[in-house]
């Protein structure tokens, strides 16, 4: 049976070569001696093979030297801030156009006036007053349905107010936590009984706070009284419970037509 040829490794030649040093030149380079490669290629100053050769590098890491200082020189003379780069597109269709017009008006608090100028100066479209104001009031006939549909048993006190629209009562009801508007009402009247019957609406969505804050408006203390225009004790708070006060307050309202018969 032939035996193979082996080669095997003296003491001698093991320790040979553990003493040859087996470092990569680029790798000890410190950044400035990378820059300087950078620098004089882009330069021109010297050739690659003898930049490689000064430096004992090979031909490949000066080229990337000097792509690296070409990229850094790029970004130093790059403006910051591009003003006139195009972010995004949009299309603008008619329902954007309505959305825009919601959120103008009901996120920035624009007149209907405010949003036909916005509209031709920015967006060259002429919406008159009118269809602004069809487009707002189409919303609210849709949001109408939902509010009412919100439960109101987390209203723990309960802010309620009188405001004013081209001189029409607006009664307003507001939970004094979240600041979540319940309640606002355009009315003929903005006496007792109109009142309690809105907040008589308003226990059918689980309206029961343990108290209401006003002012001193006597129907509206009164709308939350069992006796007529009697006003609370309470300079601004209504005492608590005052589901069984609109109850009894109610029942009156409603015995009225037959009594008068």
């Amino acid at each position: 049976m032939e035996e193979t040829d082996v080669c095997h490794l003296t003491p001698t030649v093991l320790s040979l070569q553990q003493a040859i040093p087996n470092s990569c030149p680029a790798k000890a380079l410190v950044p400035s001696q990378r820059l300087t490669i950078g620098l004089q290629a882009l330069a021109g100053t010297q050739t690659i093979t003898s930049l490689a050769d000064e430096f004992d590098v090979s031909r490949k890491f000066v080229y990337q030297q000097a792509t690296t200082a070409q990229a850094a020189l790029d970004d130093a003379f790059t403006a910051a801030d591009n003003d006139d780069q195009v972010l995004f597109h949009l299309p603008v269709t008619k329902n954007w156009l309505r959305q825009a017009t919601l959120g103008l008006t009901l996120i920035c608090h624009s007149s209907y006036r405010g949003v036909a100028e916005f509209c031709r100066d920015l967006l060259g479209v002429n919406l008159s007053l009118g269809t602004v104001h069809n487009i707002v009031r189409a919303a609210v006939d849709q949001a109408r349905p939902y509010n009412r549909s919100q439960n109101l048993a987390n209203v723990g006190i309960a802010g309620l107010d009188e405001i004013f629209q081209n001189r029409q009562p607006v009664l307003v009801g507001a939970d004094i936590a979240s600041t979540y508007c319940f309640l606002l009402s355009l009315e003929d009247h903005r006496d007792a009984d109109t009142w309690a019957i809105r907040l008589l609406e308003l226990q059918e969505r689980g309206f029961d706070p343990r108290a209401t804050v006003a002012d001193f408006g006597t129907a509206l203390r009164a709308g939350q009284s069992p006796d007529s225009l009697t006003p609370t004790a309470a300079p601004s708070s209504i005492s608590s419970s005052p589901n069984s006060r609109l109850a009894n307050r109610f029942a009156r309202i409603a015995s009225a037509p037959c009594a008068a018969s």
